[in-house]
Formats: C-alpha cells, sequence, structure tokens
C-alpha cells in the first residue's frame, strides 16, 4: 500500500512514485532557484542521483511533448531527445 500522506511534522519530499519520503537532516533548509527556463510549459522534469542532469518533458501546443536532457552545472541542453524520449 502506496503512502500518500505526509508523515507529521516531518519535512518530506513526495517521489514520482507518489511515495513521501523523510527528508535527511542536512537538506531541510528548502533554497530555490530557476535551473531551467524554456521556451514552453514543462510537464516534469526529474533529476539524475547527482542532480548534476535533468531529464524535462516539455508541452507544445496540442498534444505534443519533446524532452531534453539538460546539465544543471554547465546550464544547457546536452540532448534534445525530441518525442523519442519515452
Amino acid at each position: 500500500m502506496l503512502n500518500l500522506k505526509p508523515p507529521r511534522h516531518t519535512p518530506t519530499l513526495r517521489g514520482a512514485d507518489g511515495r513521501f519520503r523523510n527528508l535527511p537532516p542536512a537538506s531541510r533548509e528548502w533554497r530555490s532557484w530557476e535551473v531551467f527556463h524554456g521556451d514552453n510549459d514543462i510537464g516534469y522534469a526529474e533529476p539524475d542521483e547527482t542532480g548534476d542532469r535533468l531529464v524535462i518533458i516539455e508541452h507544445h501546443v496540442g498534444d505534443n511533448e519533446t524532452g531534453i536532457l539538460y546539465s544543471v552545472k554547465a546550464r544547457q541542453i546536452w540532448y534534445d531527445l525530441g518525442s523519442d524520449y519515452k
């Protein structure tokens, strides 16, 4: 059974699978900043295990979606997956 409710009084992060996970103590202080700004709406973004790269799915006019591999450190698109990201 999936845990779909966050634990009380504990900083959590909800994963792509819908489960909530407790954040380690060092990561409980949140900072936010924009790491990518494209020309289209972002439907989905997921980091790799190091957080250095993102797979980003952009929505275009109609039902078109495209994917890109983005480097957070280099602040540039490494690879355009087009619509073959699945």
